[in-house]
């Protein structure tokens, strides 16, 4: 097994600048209801969401490991908070009405996926709620990046003992990547409300 391949983040960011919000983040926001607040972004990348969140009268935290990026996103929204951090070296996290973790939690390095699981948790305000993507064992990533996580839904559901799960979904099909090469996909999607 091999570490991570060399992904061009700033390509990533320009292939997928121009996507419409994930319907994760509408699903999380149909639950939420009428209610802004405060939301933070793990791994915004191109700042789809976090731009969306803001228009739409949230104050957002938007959190990236690529410099770059970030200084796009606050150039252009300088109302947005921005952090340069890899989530290995994360400590915490503003305490938020909505947490966005989308296709960035998995690449986080095992051996402090535990630590960044519970930074992200704990920055849940009760009655606040998280939406993220896992990535499942049969993932394609899964067979040859070491520097990945990878997860059951047991233990996935498990992280989340003091939430209310709302929305769960398990998927497995073949796909495309940002850059259109084809990749075998396996998501865990969940919403859960802290109690």
């Amino acid at each position: 097994m091999k570490k991570t391949e060399n992904i061009n983040w700033l390509q990533y960011n320009e292939q997928t600048k121009k996507n419409p919000p994930r319907p994760l983040l509408l699903k999380a926001l149909e639950l939420v209801g009428q209610h802004k607040g405060n939301a933070v972004d793990i791994g915004c990348g191109a700042g789809n969401e976090s731009i969306f969140l803001c228009d739409n009268g949230w104050n957002v935290f938007s959190l990236d490991k690529n410099a770059e990026g970030l200084n796009n996103l606050q150039e252009k929204y300088p109302q947005i908070q921005i952090l340069h951090s890899s989530f290995e070296n994360l400590e915490e996290l503003p305490q938020s009405d909505l947490v966005i973790a989308f296709f960035s939690i998995p690449f986080c390095a095992p051996q402090y996926f535990d630590k960044f699981i519970d930074v992200i948790l704990n920055s849940v305000k009760i009655t606040g709620r998280l939406a993220a993507n896992f990535f499942g064992l049969n993932d394609e990533f899964a067979k040859s990046n070491t520097d990945m996580t990878f997860c059951n839904a047991e233990t996935v559901k498990s992280f989340f003992a003091d939430f209310e799960i709302e929305y769960f979904n398990e998927a497995e099909f073949n796909g495309k990547k940002a850059n259109g090469e084809d990749k075998y996909w396996h998501i865990m999607d969940i919403i859960a409300k802290k109690i």
